[in-house]
């Protein structure tokens, strides 16, 4: 028993080395001698090894220990970033799906409170944000530290066709943050009176438009702060992934 232990510790160390020094081929072999090695690898200065491998763009080893079962759901403990948040940013878009099939929550906050939807917003990541936005996964009335909803980032950083896309999925133009705004307030007035018109298409018909940024603050308040209990996507074991492998 002592000496299965002493292997599994060297095994673990031996695969920080390789992920620290980028070497591809170490990593198979290690993983061809322990596949398990994949799910218990430990950290490299702190950092999780899968989420260190995210941020250094490794992607060959990434799909290597991805299809070998590695642990996804790990984030960083000073700032609360999980493997989601850090592929949501760095990650090429075809990784984006498997993530989302595969970690436990997609909601999981940083220590902003924001999940990964509202991180790729703040970052600029426009290019994922169609997938993930059509994923139907994320809890479009949850509030960060700030109180803001995805619907308050979007329209603090001037996306607009994303402000109406998600209008058409979750019409939350109404809820407050912590400073009392809504996110049609967050627009600057004269986009706001621009996208006005557009606007009307996508909000359903019992919503007035015209009176939104004047609307009572109490309504829907206790249902934005509701938690939303998503269903995991049943999958049959992330070591037999063979449809779609990253490639």
């Amino acid at each position: 028993m002592f000496e299965n232990i002493t292997k599994n510790n060297n095994l673990q160390n031996d695969m920080i080395e390789a992920v620290f020094n980028n070497n591809l081929e170490k990593v198979k072999e290690i993983l061809s001698i322990d596949e398990n090695i994949g799910v218990t690898a430990g950290e490299i200065n702190g950092i999780p090894i899968m989420i260190h491998i995210a941020q250094n763009q490794q992607w060959e080893i990434f799909k290597e220990c991805f299809n070998a079962g590695a642990n996804l759901n790990v984030a960083i403990p000073f700032s609360g970033r999980t493997l989601l948040h850090e592929i949501v940013q760095n990650a090429p878009t075809k990784y984006i799906e498997y993530m989302l099939e595969s970690v436990d929550n997609v909601n999981e906050p940083n220590n902003q409170g924001d999940n990964a939807l509202m991180y790729a917003f703040k970052v600029g990541r426009t290019e994922v944000l169609d997938e993930l936005l059509d994923s139907g996964l994320f809890n479009l009335k949850m509030r960060n530290k700030v109180g803001d909803t995805v619907l308050h980032i979007a329209a603090k950083n001037k996306q607009y066709d994303y402000f109406l896309k998600i209008i058409g999925l979750e019409p939350n133009i109404d809820y407050e943050n912590n400073e009392g705004l809504t996110a049609i307030d967050c627009i600057e007035d004269l986009s706001f009176k621009e996208s006005l018109p557009m606007m009307k298409k996508y909000i359903p018909k019992s919503t007035n438009v015209e009176q939104v940024s004047q609307s009572n603050p109490e309504t829907n308040k206790d249902e934005a702060l509701t938690p939303v209990v998503e269903e995991k996507p049943v999958l049959s074991g992330l070591s037999k992934i063979t449809k779609k492998k990253p490639s």
